[in-house]
């Protein structure tokens, strides 16, 4: 099995679900008998069934959908800048970008500048 990027983390994207949860299911995450009466299987349960008119779901889209050759520029370069804007942030230790963070960071630029800004990252130990 091919490994899949993670989509989402509970800490990082909490006030994504807290909205997700209000919008779709009038749930409010911060009232204290919520926690009292929804249990983690429930709250998983109703994670789970958030649709895509959620912003939580079209950011986990974002970070899911691929980059293809049958793409434009266009879309390309928007789906690339959706990831960057909405990347988790890296839970590795050693601070290093992953290839599609590098690759988010490099779409918009030209050839010049893509050398110019792999040097920077080079010389900040990000990659």
């Amino acid at each position: 099995m091919k490994h899949q990027s993670k989509s989402f983390d509970y800490e990082q994207d909490f006030n994504l679900i807290y909205s997700a949860f209000m919008q779709q299911y009038g749930i409010d995450l911060s009232d204290p008998k919520v926690f009292e009466t929804l249990s983690w299987k429930k709250f998983n349960a109703l994670l789970d069934g958030l649709n895509n008119q959620t912003f939580f779901r079209k950011v986990t889209s974002y970070r899911q959908q691929k980059i293809t050759d049958d793409m434009s520029d266009d879309e390309k370069n928007f789906l690339n800048q959706m990831k960057l804007m909405y990347a988790l942030e890296s839970t590795s230790k050693d601070g290093k970008l992953s290839k599609t963070e590098l690759a988010a960071i490099l779409a918009p630029l030209d050839m010049n500048h893509k050398m110019l800004k792999r040097k920077q990252l080079r010389d900040e130990g990000k990659i």
